[in-house]
């Protein structure tokens, strides 16, 4: 088996408004500033049997919705597996979700998951089955997967709630969401 590994470092968002605040593929990029958007120039798309890993600052700002997540646009619910959501207004929650062949997970851990706390997250997309892992450890499997020949492009962003599903920012505090970095094993 072929492990390659496509690598973004150091990577800062910051949102002032509106889902989504950021899209794009992470290959082979590097950057800090406030306001990122980032994809590659081949276009590079996760596939089925690769393994995506985060590590994350999760914010604490009211309406902060950080996630790690892909899209293609045209397969099953558009292609979309959730390596993770997180609303500061549930501080120990990570919702874990495949829209492709639909199953989901909302991971409760207090001592993990916390506003302002770092946490490592790490998906496999597997053809019969998703795998979720927090700090190394399998949390959730789907027993669904991607299937044989999903790929899709993989997005890390934030984005602020409008207020519908969890509660709106109250004033103009901002909202920061810190990456150390993303890596896609192949």
């Amino acid at each position: 088996m072929h492990r390659g590994k496509c690598q973004a470092s150091n990577l800062s968002d910051r949102a002032d408004s509106g889902r989504p605040a950021r899209h794009g593929a992470v290959h082979s990029h590097s950057h800090s500033h406030s306001h990122s958007h980032s994809h590659s120039k081949e276009g590079f798309q996760v596939k089925t049997g690769d393994y995506a890993e985060t590590r994350v600052k999760l914010p604490s700002g009211t309406g902060a919705w950080p996630a790690l997540w892909t899209w293609n646009g045209t397969s099953g619910s558009h292609g979309e597996i959730d390596s993770f959501e997180y609303h500061a207004d549930n501080p120990s929650t990570l919702e874990l979700t495949n829209h492709v062949n639909p199953d989901h997970l909302f991971y409760k851990n207090a001592k993990t998951i916390a506003n302002d706390g770092w946490v490592t997250i790490g998906t496999h997309y597997g053809a019969n089955s998703v795998d979720w892992y927090v700090n190394g450890v399998k949390v959730f499997s789907d027993g669904t997967g991607v299937g044989a020949n999903w790929s899709a492009y993989l997005i890390l962003n934030l984005s602020v709630s409008a207020g519908k599903y969890h509660p709106a920012p109250q004033g103009n505090i901002p909202i920061t969401f810190v990456a150390d970095y993303v890596r896609v094993y192949r």
